[in-house]
């Protein structure tokens, strides 16, 4: 995910730069703007979800593969020990 905001972010911030030149501004200057705007806009969305994104990774690993019971039981223990072990927290501080 990390890797993804970052190619956002340089992206954002070439086509912006790319834009303030002499021909990316006469030439591209309709798709170069806009396109910096909305790389920006995935990075900020990304950067925003990435500590969701954490936790949900986490409850799907613990999430039994074959399991054909609809009871939430076990799946609220495994979350309970991961919040008791604090590796909760350490997937959202990432």
């Amino acid at each position: 995910m990390k890797k993804t905001a970052k190619l956002f972010l340089i992206g954002s911030v070439a086509t912006f730069g790319l834009s303030l030149t002499g021909p990316g501004g006469d030439i591209l200057f309709g798709f170069l703007k806009p396109l910096g705007a909305l790389l920006f806009g995935a990075f900020f969305i990304t950067n925003l979800l990435a500590n969701e994104y954490a936790i949900y990774d986490q409850e799907q690993k613990l999430k039994p593969v074959h399991s054909g019971a609809t009871d939430a039981k076990p799946m609220r223990k495994s979350v309970e020990r991961l919040e008791d072990r604090g590796l909760l927290a350490q997937a959202a501080a990432k």
